[in-house]
């Protein structure tokens, strides 16, 4: 009796301990993970003091889109919010409409996306208010569907609702920003957070209308992790390579996508542009497609250049920039000497020297632009004008000319984010960046070109190419 007594009293300690180990101790390792995600109130505010001072004394011209007053009222809003620790998700909705309201494309923080977030199982780019599906882990959703709503909200509510979370000079440029705001919705719509500690992930259902071939229908789909989405995926739209070339006839069409001349990267590159002006010899007009090109280095531009002019050629660009130690790095790239942060405004030349590079291209020379095009790639169409080598044609881009320039990041570990800003803007007359050809895009024609099927512009460029030859 006592023998069987003592096997009931082992066999119930095996399976306390079992539930200990299986249920317990994970409930304490996750609420562990939980705490170390979350970010104290002094961190956001040192941060937000940071990006303060940098944009009150650092960039060029920073109530060009706005105003001081406004700017500061958010920041005033914002402070009282920051009373307790929270997950960086959260801090982004306080902090982001701050930066907002300043209507700059460039000064904004980066929305965190931890590997535990709960996401859509597709992804979605906006397109003239359209939310169509790029790519997708769900069968029921298939590539190319249009999101009418989640769970109840309209298609024009969502936009509306996320818009408080991008930056930009218009909505044209705040819209690209739009996409994975609401792939995370299920993180961001939360209104009340409340204390989540989950051992076993439980996938969150949502009831998604779509549009698709004509037809509307609304499924329920469950949200994974922003981890696991990535392998997940079905379907989904081409990514453009980092550098393209195409033949039409006599036509070369050169495709520049999104990279940087570091390491590897520029040795593949020069060595691309050698051997394309060999191996065609037979292209007498060449097409420079810099649309979705999100190049940072103006050296990229610069290498391509040195191809297409047979004697030795030196342009300008007027800039910006403020005198601060903020700004150091940029005022040493523009050849300005840093003695003390004085707060002036500079406006000084960053001149451009071109070194003719065999082989030469001697054919005719386009730029295919779209609204989209800013950036480095936006400066590159205004030295291209001032270089007189060819034409530039598309559509005119939305981001205004005096666009800030130079642009750096820092990150803040803690919050999981960074947050970029201007140090200089470039000084030009709107009228210095004047188009010989525009054509219209429809709305439809932009979403076959985001998804792949067809490209519009680019018929059209070519089109116009061969008609000017």
């Amino acid at each position: 009796m006592n023998g069987l007594k003592t096997g009931t009293k082992l066999f119930l300690g095996f399976v306390l301990a079992g539930a200990l180990l299986t249920y317990v101790l994970p409930w304490f390792i996750e609420l562990y993970k939980y705490k170390s995600r979350l970010v104290s109130p002094d961190e956001v505010l040192k941060t937000l003091e940071h990006v303060e001072r940098r944009i009150k004394e650092g960039c060029a011209l920073p109530w060009l889109n706005a105003s001081e007053e406004d700017f500061n009222q958010k920041l005033t809003e914002a402070k009282p919010q920051l009373t307790s620790k929270m997950l960086p998700i959260e801090v982004f909705k306080i902090i982001q409409p701050v930066l907002s309201v300043l209507n700059d494309q460039n000064i904004r923080f980066s929305v965190p996306v931890e590997p535990v977030y709960d996401v859509l199982p597709f992804s979605v780019a906006v397109v003239d208010r359209r939310i169509i599906v790029v790519s997708t882990a769900d069968n029921s959703v298939p590539l190319g569907a249009e999101l009418i709503a989640i769970n109840g909200t309209q298609e024009d509510e969502l936009i509306e609702e996320f818009l408080n979370y991008t930056s930009g000079e218009c909505y044209e440029l705040r819209e690209q920003q739009l996409g994975t705001l609401i792939w995370l919705y299920p993180e961001l719509s939360k209104k009340n957070r409340r204390f989540e500690v989950q051992v076993y992930r439980i996938p969150k259902k949502y009831a998604v209308t779509l549009r698709f071939n004509g037809e509307e229908k609304t499924v329920t789909v469950k949200t994974t992790t922003a981890y696991s989405f990535p392998k997940l995926v079905k379907e989904s739209s081409p990514q453009r390579s980092p550098f393209e070339f195409e033949m039409r006839g006599n036509v070369g069409i050169l495709k520049l996508g999104t990279f940087s001349l570091r390491e590897g990267m520029f040795n593949r590159y020069r060595d691309f542009l050698n051997g394309l002006f060999v191996q065609y010899p037979e292209m007498e007009s060449l097409i420079i497609d810099v649309r979705g090109s999100a190049i940072r280095d103006l050296g990229v531009f610069k290498e391509l250049l040195e191809h297409l002019f047979h004697e030795p050629k030196t342009v300008d660009l007027k800039m910006n920039v403020v005198m601060t130690a903020y700004n150091l790095s940029t005022l040493e790239k523009l050849g300005i000497s840093f003695t003390s942060s004085t707060g002036e405004l500079l406006t000084v030349p960053l001149k451009l020297e071109l070194i003719p590079r065999e082989p030469v291209f001697r054919g005719k020379v386009y730029v295919l632009a779209d609204r989209h095009t800013t950036q480095t790639s936006l400066d590159f169409l205004l030295l291209f004008r001032k270089l007189k080598r060819g034409k530039i044609i598309g559509e005119i881009p939305v981001t205004p000319v005096n666009h800030s320039a130079e642009v750096s990041s820092s990150y803040t570990p803690p919050m999981m984010m960074s947050y970029q800003y201007p140090t200089a803007r470039v000084a030009e007359d709107q009228d210095d960046l004047k188009f010989d050809a525009t054509f219209e895009v429809s709305t439809n024609e932009r979403i076959s070109y985001v998804l792949g099927k067809s490209d519009a512009l680019l018929e059209k460029a070519v089109e116009f190419v061969i008609k000017d030859e």
